[in-house]
């Protein structure tokens, strides 16, 4: 009987490191540095590219140096 219980103890110790190896490795894959990233995707189009307010009032003090 001493031997069934060491075994069962062990077969569920296993089982717990896997199952916490497991949620590690989840948490890493979702939000850690391999984790997906969102990407937008939009279409080209063509167009006048004409200087914004701010733009053009910053240029003034484009000069020698």
């Amino acid at each position: 009987m001493k031997l069934n219980s060491l075994m069962s103890r062990r077969v569920g110790l296993g089982l717990l490191g896997v199952l916490l190896l497991g949620a590690l490795a989840f948490v890493v894959m979702r939000s850690g540095p391999l984790a997906p990233i969102r990407v937008t995707v939009i279409e080209v189009t063509e167009g006048r590219l004409t200087p914004a307010l701010f733009a053009s009032a910053r240029s003034r003090h484009v000069g020698p140096t």
